[in-house]
């Protein structure tokens, strides 16, 4: 497959709006679900968010998406080669966040990491709540801290910039805080509807797009909120759950994998 040329303008603008556009949505989303305390729907929303950002990066810079589906993980790492140490390799918390790091989760993560919690815990499956999870502390700044990052390279890497001589990879380099395209695909005109309520949940303790809005309010999320699975909560309790259990594997549709797991740790035969 070869990069998109650089004088077709379309064609960037195709990949712009099928994948980043629907990923900005997808950012809002999650965002408000965080707000909300859904943590399931802020798993699903922040997977689908990040993916579509991702398939973005890559086609535009020369990358066949179709056999990637929804390994989150391999194509950060595919796209980390290629925008080098314009990515982060660590979510390091800012130097305005309280010293113990306490809501920052008390450590610093690889994001590669973070990538693969994501992953994990936005699988399809989870729509149907089969699996626990758990938002630990910070995951909303982590979270933005990876959107900002990735967003910033949805570009054709090796593109001039603007009227520059300059390529895009130059200009990011040299400006670590540069957005190329800050305005969010709802920012636009004929989105006017629901605009005010939009960006307050933008806003709200967002330190990688909104950091002075952010630092004015003094929030910082912090808890951790995890839900059990329906399924987890029958495991190895009475025969009657297993039971309920066992009915169910043999009416939902569940992987192969998790379906073998499941029918061994109730003890029934597939």
């Amino acid at each position: 497959m070869s990069k998109v040329p650089i004088e077709n303008v379309w064609a960037r603008d195709l990949a712009w709006r099928l994948f980043r556009d629907a990923a900005d949505e997808d950012y809002l989303v999650a965002r408000w679900s965080m707000k909300a305390n859904l943590p399931y729907q802020f798993a699903w929303s922040a997977q689908q968010c990040l993916e579509k950002y991702l398939k973005c990066s890559l086609v535009l810079n020369g990358k066949d998406t179709r056999s990637y589906g929804h390994e989150l993980n391999q194509m950060w790492s595919i796209m980390a080669d290629i925008a080098g140490d314009l990515l982060p390799c660590v979510l390091c918390p800012p130097w305005y966040f309280p010293k113990s790091f306490d809501s920052y989760g008390g450590r610093f993560e690889v994001t590669s990491d973070f990538i693969s919690r994501v992953e994990r815990s936005g699988d399809p499956n989870q729509r149907y709540r089969y699996y626990h999870i758990v938002n630990e502390v910070g995951d909303i700044h982590k979270f933005d801290q990876v959107v900002f990052s990735i967003r910033r390279v949805t570009y054709p890497l090796d593109m001039v910039y603007c009227d520059t001589s300059k390529s895009y990879r130059e200009m990011l380099s040299s400006n670590r805080l540069l957005q190329p395209h800050p305005k969010f695909s709802f920012d636009r005109s004929g989105w006017k509807r629901g605009e005010e309520e939009r960006m307050r949940i933008l806003k709200w303790q967002n330190f990688s797009f909104f950091e002075d809005d952010a630092i004015d309010v003094g929030q910082i999320q912090k808890g951790l909120s995890s839900i059990n699975s329906p399924i987890s909560m029958n495991l190895n309790k009475t025969e009657e759950r297993s039971q309920a259990l066992n009915w169910f594997m043999q009416h939902a549709k569940f992987s192969k994998k998790d379906r073998v797991a499941l029918l061994e740790a109730i003890g029934a035969k597939s």
